[in-house]
């Protein structure tokens, strides 16, 4: 099985994340091959053999967008690109702010048996309370997009795991783009089109099961964690821990007790939202 992650950009958290996950990964299987796809490969010397860096850069990020102009079609092609560069490998895809919270063993034989994988199933799109949720139900029900129907059968899964059979991963990331694609040429938000897209594209080449016990995605509490890693880290480079001393130190159960969603009040979700989007300064982010 092939470990795939995607970091690109300023923000030194990110790098910081997608690190404490490969430690997690490599914390249950020693020998795992990852590849990462990002612009910033200096960032992964730590792991040395175990990662192979799938090196972009701003004008291969930009391209990737397009011809939509949507910004996440890029995650559909970073993946393509691991697909390309590990023939015959199941691929398992997970976002930087996750961590593996329990062993390999049941993920890699879903993968196995041919089955695709994502995180978790959040809700029916028809049931969706949201704005974005309410507006893509009103724009795509009751059609069929490349081959799929959208109805009250259409789950949104969450993207933040993506596990892809070797027998299936090349036309099932095919389909995805296709699928994205399309929906970015309706009149629905596109804020979510790729989740959207994966979601249909993977039921379809099913059958889908999710990873929720063995991966923690905290995407909605990254300000919670980050202290924990930046802890983490810090006492590493102080001790001049190698790559194997901090495996050895590294106890997935030592954070099973943050949450992984916020209580943070809606002015503070809007801070949050507008300093993520601030070009970093200082310690931050890397220098230009």
């Amino acid at each position: 099985m092939r470990l795939a992650l995607l970091t690109f950009g300023d923000h030194l958290d990110t790098y910081s994340q997608a690190a404490f996950c490969l430690l997690s990964f490599l914390k249950a299987d020693p020998t795992l091959r990852a590849t990462v796809v990002t612009d910033r490969p200096q960032t992964l010397r730590h792991f040395g053999a175990h990662v192979t860096p799938l090196v972009v850069d701003a004008a291969r990020l930009a391209e990737w967008q397009q011809p939509t102009g949507f910004f996440w079609r890029v995650k559909i092609r970073a993946l393509q690109e691991v697909a390309a560069h590990a023939p015959g490998e199941d691929i398992l895809y997970v976002d930087s702010d996750t961590i593996l919270a329990q062993g390999l063993d049941a993920l890699k034989q879903r993968l196995a048996d041919g089955h695709t994988v994502m995180h978790l199933p959040e809700q029916a799109l028809s049931a969706d309370p949201s704005k974005t949720g309410r507006q893509m139900w009103a724009t795509l029900g009751g059609h069929t997009v490349e081959g799929v129907a959208i109805n009250h059968h259409t789950v949104m899964w969450n993207a933040g795991v993506i596990g892809l059979p070797a027998a299936k991963a090349a036309a099932t990331l095919d389909h995805t783009l296709r699928l994205c694609d399309a929906l970015c040429a309706t009149p629905a938000r596109r804020r979510l089109l790729e989740q959207l897209a994966f979601s249909m594209a993977l039921e379809a080449a099913g059958p889908l099961h999710d990873a929720r016990r063995e991966v923690l995605h905290y995407w909605g509490n990254k300000g919670g964690w980050q202290p924990a890693m930046n802890a983490f880290w810090l006492r590493s480079r102080l001790a001049g821990h190698s790559l194997a001393e901090d495996i050895a130190a590294f106890d997935p159960a030592d954070y099973l007790a943050l949450p992984v969603v916020s209580k943070a009040t809606r002015w503070q979700r809007w801070l949050q939202a507008r300093l993520a989007s601030a070009k970093p300064r200082g310690v931050q982010s890397f220098p230009a």
